[in-house]
């Protein structure tokens, strides 16, 4: 494999074939792979092992050393992971409502059913398989509701 081949850095260029011709085309995406296992002391290495190691109080990666210490300190911490906090029991409300507003929608589409059969049973004096079938309702469905009425 071409990892091996000692390098840091690895970019992935896209061609266009054109018969025996192939045209480098730039679709605005570059993909660049690091091997961070080398260290050529260039800043890209450098970043690497900052990566790799991310200990607290190294300030040799600017902003994001300054980022990386925030997050390790206990306020930096707490604040991030109670925003985390936030946003996941924001979205599992917002789950929690969606699963009972559909749950309520199928209790209230059961009960007019059951209504609606017991209303033609009653006024009709038909039985409540008849009264289902009168309905359309589909016979998987009527013997759940069987029990039911």
């Amino acid at each position: 494999m071409f990892w091996k081949k000692g390098l840091m850095k690895y970019e992935v260029r896209q061609y266009l074939l054109c018969g025996d011709e192939a045209i480098l085309y730039d679709n605005g995406l570059h993909t660049i792979y690091v091997n961070a296992e080398i260290d050529n002391g260039t800043s890209l290495a450098k970043l690497m092992q900052y990566l790799k190691t991310a200990k607290a109080g190294d300030t040799s990666q600017g902003a994001l050393s300054e980022y990386v210490n925030y997050l390790k300190s206990p306020e930096g911490g707490r604040e991030v992971m109670g925003e985390f906090e936030k946003y996941f029991r924001e979205e599992g409300r917002k789950a929690g409502v969606e699963e009972g507003r559909k749950a309520g929608v199928e209790e209230g589409r059961k009960e007019g059913i059951i209504n609606s059969v017991k209303a033609l049973m009653q006024n009709t004096k038909i039985s409540a398989q008849e009264a289902m079938r009168m309905l359309s309702i589909p016979p998987e469905e009527q013997q759940k509701l069987l029990p039911l009425l």
